[in-house]
């Protein structure tokens, strides 16, 4: 790490002089440095990342005042601002109100049935082996592309195939609705692959973290849909009850679904206890991230939910809402593909091949 040691001992015993407060801090950050293997070139970059990261402190030890123990910490993203953060990670806010009117034609004319009669107290499809391992989008605003790619394995999986390692970038590259690393949004993620007839392997579509030119090809398809539905009714925080019992019922009945989030907090996440639902707004205007609801725990109170950040954040990859209050928005748009059982799968048929570039 070049430069780091030094520029770490001179911070340190200058915010020694200066404020004993800060020595403890910049021992934390020395600590989080080698944890991440972080490395900043200048000075004025590590001061930058220093600054974020004891803004980062305030912000864990005002939760922590609240009461919310065990909820936030120090993360491999206590090094940005909000700002940065949110830019290179999340999504635009403010796409999802625009759309709610379709997505709510589609979800009547499209409606779930749901079959069980009871549920059980806890329930994780990562149990029944149709979750592929969790994945990283690194600094590209794909994470529209990942959670609909999740879901669409899963659902194959569930179909009656076996697991596919399903490739996002050819989401990134050819949704012709959607701007790549620049965001998107799993309903038209998911109109896009009905038009294509179907997704590649991350094997023959590899990941690249940036945009590029469409290069699917319609004969290396792995896995197919007929459509794609809504498992709750789009809506806004206030203006629809809790999505949390429907939510439950299809997720238990259907498998693994694809939703979206307000995640400006989860930046600080660590747990084990989950996100507060009055500490992440859940309206629809807030939306600005899509990941996968893998399960529930209703005893303990808490949404089992697999994010696209790798497996070092969180609980390796995965993060706990709280249950009962659509906590962070996450029953707002709630998709998964229609997959063909295995027996009735059609042929490939003609594709209509699309590039926006």
């Amino acid at each position: 790490m070049r430069a780091i040691v030094a520029l770490a001992l001179i911070a340190t015993a200058s915010a020694f002089v200066v404020d004993h407060s800060n020595i403890h801090a910049a021992f934390q950050f020395t600590n989080f440095m080698v944890k991440y293997r972080k490395s900043y070139e200048t000075s004025a970059e590590y001061d930058h990342a220093f600054g974020n990261f004891q803004a980062a402190l305030k912000r864990i030890a005002a939760m922590e005042a609240k009461g919310h123990k065990n909820v936030y910490g120090i993360t491999k993203f206590s090094d940005l601002s909000p700002a940065e953060f949110s830019a290179r990670y999340l999504l635009p806010k403010g796409n999802v109100k625009e759309n709610l009117s379709a997505m709510r034609q589609k979800f009547a004319v499209n409606t779930p049935k749901s079959h069980s009669q009871s549920l059980p107290a806890t329930y994780d499809w990562r149990s029944h082996g149709c979750v592929t391992p969790v994945k990283d989008q690194q600094q590209c605003g794909s994470c529209w592309a990942f959670s609909t790619t999740e879901n669409f394995e899963s659902m194959t999986k569930l179909g009656g195939y076996a697991l596919p390692t399903l490739g996002p970038q050819q989401l990134v590259d050819c949704d012709p609705q959607s701007q790549g690393c620049n965001g998107g949004w799993t309903y038209w993620a998911f109109e896009y692959l009905l038009t294509a007839g179907g997704q590649e392997t991350e094997a023959s579509y590899p990941y690249t973290a940036e945009t590029g030119t469409c290069a699917f090809q319609e004969n290396l398809i792995a896995a197919k849909l007929t459509n794609f539905t809504f498992a709750t009714v789009p809506c806004e925080s206030g203006e629809c009850p809790t999505q949390d019992n429907l939510l439950r019922q299809n997720l238990h009945d259907i498998g693994p679904l694809s939703i979206c989030v307000n995640a400006a907090t989860w930046s600080d996440w660590t747990g084990p206890a989950p996100i507060p639902a009055d500490e992440c707004d859940g309206s629809a205007d807030e939306l600005d991230h899509c990941v996968q609801l893998t399960g529930y725990d209703w005893t303990q109170g808490y949404w089992v939910v697999r994010n696209s950040w790798n497996t070092d954040w969180g609980d390796a990859g995965y993060i706990y809402l709280a249950t009962g209050g659509n906590t962070c928005g996450l029953g707002d748009v709630v998709t998964y593909a229609n997959v063909p059982p295995k027996a009735e799968a059609p042929s490939h048929g003609r594709r209509v091949h699309i590039n926006k570039h």
